[in-house]
């Protein structure tokens, strides 16, 4: 999940733009008695048996780094050991885990001999480096378990101290390792943070900034070496490493329910909608009124990464503004944004609504095409661009920096305005409308979040290009 926080520019305009409990307190602590017995959640498969029907269904959209059917098993495998982890996608590139998932699966070894102790540790780092500034590095996760010991681990390193069969280690050894929800921030007062998820950002543009949160599952193999050594320990570790995914999901406070255009929920449903008012002035020294442009989002503002995100784009405003915004050439451009230029006008309910934006003195010209003279149309028009950016905020070493990049984009048409048999007067306000959605790229795999020393947030930018100078 994503937060989108709405804005909105313009260019060649000025834009200013309970839980309830039962108390005990009352009863004596002997008559409580002891707690029952917990144990842990058994695992559990999206997948029905044999004897059992699904009643409803609802598969996430294209969501690769995540599938709901979890019950393959992932493996990586070395010349001398196979790590196998379980409850992974069958098609998954690397292991994904959620919010205080257990990393839970075996260790094979093809060479059994020698070994003394197997270590399984679970690592996370937020890494942050600007140039000429250094770089900074915070731990986020770092649990460390003991999968085995030998009993030649904690005496001497020679393998002759013990036979050969007593010292051999399982060919598979089971290992289990959870991620926790938090972790301290030594250096904010010993603040608890989210643990956040797995992140990765580079801009080559100077100074050079990079980011990147990682987690790496690391298994460290002992083996006691054949020979006295007399430099050294008289024992040689192997380690192996896996990077792993992090991706803990967020759910809304509630249930999206936006179901059509804003045009048919507005009235039944006006607290699904969150309106962003801005005011576009005009340049220049004509003296025209400004233009306001209204966009409606989704007041929810908590969207899935896959998710398409629907809006509408309002601009309302006096006619002599909107003849300056969108000149005679574009009056009848159609309800699509980038359709053609070459109109041919009619009497019919689009034109009649183009025809209020043009001189009253052309208004017959327009009702009647007979009566009208060839005008070549220019090359500017009016567009409007949605897209979604990313803001990456860092510190380092004291240093502030961030960065925008764009995410994801989206496309929106015009509205077919309602039909108008007559023409207003120029200082009447009259409004033209854009509906569309917008949604990441694939390539988006990681929701926003925010510790302090690394923050990323998302927004949606609409763009408007006037059509003149």
């Amino acid at each position: 999940m994503t937060t989108l926080t709405s804005t909105i520019t313009s260019t060649n305009t000025t834009a200013t733009f309970t839980t309830f409990t039962r108390s005990a307190a009352a009863m004596p602590l002997d008559e409580l008695g002891p707690p029952p017995p917990f144990s842990a959640t058994p695992s559990y498969s999206t997948l029905p048996l044999d004897n059992e029907q699904r009643l409803e269904y609802t598969p996430r959209a294209r969501d690769s780094t995540y599938s709901d059917d979890r019950n393959g098993t992932y493996a990586r495998r070395w010349r001398s050991a196979i790590i196998a982890l379980s409850g992974q996608a069958s098609n998954a590139l690397l292991p994904v885990y959620g919010r205080a998932e257990v990393v839970e699966g075996e260790l094979c070894l093809t060479e059994r001999a020698g070994v003394q102790r197997i270590v399984v540790e679970l690592e996370g780092v937020m890494t942050t480096a600007l140039t000429n500034n250094g770089r900074t590095e915070t731990v986020l996760v770092q649990r460390r378990h003991i999968a085995w010991d030998g009993p030649g681990s904690n005496g001497g390193s020679d393998m002759s101290e013990c036979p050969s069969s007593v010292i051999e280690c399982p060919g598979s050894i089971a290992f289990a390792v959870q991620f926790p929800q938090s972790y301290v921030d030594k250096k904010d007062g010993n603040r608890r943070r989210a643990l956040p998820p797995t992140f990765e950002a580079s801009f080559y543009q100077l100074p050079v900034l990079t980011a990147s949160c990682a987690y790496t599952l690391r298994v460290t193999v002992t083996r006691a070496r054949k020979r006295r050594s007399l430099i050294g320990s008289g024992e040689r570790a192997k380690t192996y490493e896996l990077p792993l995914l992090y991706r803990p999901r967020h759910r809304p406070h509630r249930p999206y329910t936006v179901g059509g255009s804003l045009f048919s929920t507005l009235k039944s449903q006006p607290d699904e909608w969150l309106q962003v008012t801005k005011t576009m002035e005009a340049k220049g020294e004509k003296g025209l009124s400004p233009l306001f442009c209204n966009l409606f989002v989704p007041s929810m503002q908590i969207f899935c990464i896959k998710d398409s995100i629907p809006l509408h784009l309002q601009i309302s405003g006096p006619v002599t503004s909107f003849r300056e915004f969108m000149p005679e050439a574009c009056r009848a451009a159609g309800d699509e944004l980038e359709g053609d230029t070459s109109v041919t006008p009619t009497d019919s309910p689009r034109t009649r609504r183009a025809s209020l934006i043009l001189d009253p003195t052309r208004v017959h010209d327009v009702l009647h095409p007979r009566h009208k003279q060839n005008v070549a149309a220019p090359v500017a028009r009016p567009t409007i661009r949605v897209s979604i950016m990313r803001q990456v905020f860092a510190e380092v070493n004291g240093t502030k920096t961030w960065r925008m990049l764009t995410i994801g984009a989206g496309k929106v048409t015009q509205v077919l305005p309602p039909p108008y048999d007559e023409c207003c007067a120029l200082d009447e306000s009259i409004a033209v409308d854009w509906e569309g959605e917008v949604r990441c790229d694939d390539s988006v795999s990681a929701a926003g979040f925010n510790n302090g020393h690394l923050s990323v947030t998302a927004r949606l930018s609409s763009v408007v290009d006037t059509a003149s100078d």
